[in-house]
């Protein structure tokens, strides 16, 4: 009966009623929120003319952030791939590795490196000194992991992040607490599995369901890194808060090679 009723409902109704509710949105954002500065607008259009301009005559800081993205006029720049932006705010003294976000879980790094932009994350790299330079390198790591790019993974590493350093689950939930390692465990990318193990990573790290490496690679099907992984010294009879083993999660999705594996390795 109360499908009915809807069905009755008129349909030009209910548009009018869906433009009054973006409208009323909108208008609470713009309640909510200040308007951005000119060097974030100058930064949000990729306008490098009106950038230099708003840099001139601005009175905010270089590092303002907008109210309603947390984000500053870098990490737009870095995120829209607008080198010349980049190069200009960071000769003017933007700080490259300051968190940003609603959490601050994100950087202008971890922007550069989600959107495969590597001449930006290079001369972003080359400013990573200080307060958060570590962090900001760590996040964009595990980013790097999931996207599968070998080259920025190497470029982090080259420049000093934990290859063992987890993402912040609290605040971030894409990455869950996960490692790089884990992330690149899960998306399959077995080169990268085997640079961050050659380069330090610590296999018997766990994300928040307890979930190592291991376990990740073995409930996905990823037959090749689980090989390696247990070639490495990863331990098949770990269990994670659900009390179960790689084994565990490749039976329940079907995994009979990694089964196999997994039988090998626990019977040894």
């Amino acid at each position: 009966m109360v499908v009915g009723l809807f069905l009755q409902v008129d349909i030009g109704f209910a548009f009018d009623e869906g433009e009054r509710l973006v409208d009323a949105v909108n208008a609470f954002n713009a309640y909510r929120y200040k308007p951005d500065s000119k060097l974030i607008e100058a930064a949000k259009k990729g306008n490098l003319e009106e950038l230099r301009g708003a840099l001139d005559e601005s009175k905010v800081s270089i590092d303002d952030i907008s109210e309603e993205s947390s984000m500053t006029a870098l990490t737009y720049a870095s995120r829209s791939g607008h080198k010349d932006m980049v190069i200009l705010l960071l000769n003017k003294g933007a700080s490259p590795h300051m968190l940003v976000g609603s959490w601050r879980e994100n950087t202008s790094l971890r922007e550069a490196v989600t959107a495969g932009h590597k001449e930006i994350v290079k001369l972003l790299l080359d400013k990573q000194d200080g307060v958060g330079a570590r962090l900001s390198m760590d996040y964009a790591l595990i980013e790097a992991a999931k996207k599968g790019s070998k080259d920025m993974v190497e470029q982090l590493l080259d420049k000093g992040a934990d290859p063992s350093a987890e993402g912040n689950a609290e605040h971030d939930k894409s990455f869950t607490g996960s490692t790089a390692l884990i992330v690149a465990s899960d998306y399959g990318h077995k080169d990268i599995v085997q640079l961050l193990l050659n380069r330090g990573a610590n296999l018997h790290m766990t994300n928040i369901c307890g979930n190592t490496a291991l376990m990740i690679a073995s409930w996905c099907g990823h037959k090749d890194i689980v090989q390696l992984l247990l070639d490495r010294g990863a331990n098949p009879h770990s269990r994670n808060l659900q009390d179960s083993t790689a084994l565990d999660l490749a039976k329940r999705n079907g995994h009979k090679e990694i089964v196999r594996l997994l039988n090998k390795a626990m019977s040894a």
